[in-house]
């Protein structure tokens, strides 16, 4: 999982989706800590969140 980040810099090199505005990366950024990266990915997928799904993937492709 990955550290909380604080501030809109902290959450551009944590979140490198270049198109995701600020919102939509501290949004992934609160799922994440909240229910995991797999969790994220479910409900984001269940609530057809497209844009956090993409962050999330995003992420997870880094970690491989």
């Amino acid at each position: 999982m990955h550290q909380r980040a604080n501030g809109t810099d902290d959450l551009n090199k944590h979140f490198s989706n270049a198109n995701a505005s600020p919102h939509a990366k501290m949004l992934a950024s609160r799922l994440c800590d909240h229910m995991g990266l797999d969790g994220a990915i479910r409900i984001s997928t269940e609530n057809q969140w497209h844009g956090i799904l993409s962050i999330l993937e995003d992420i997870k492709s880094q970690q491989r």
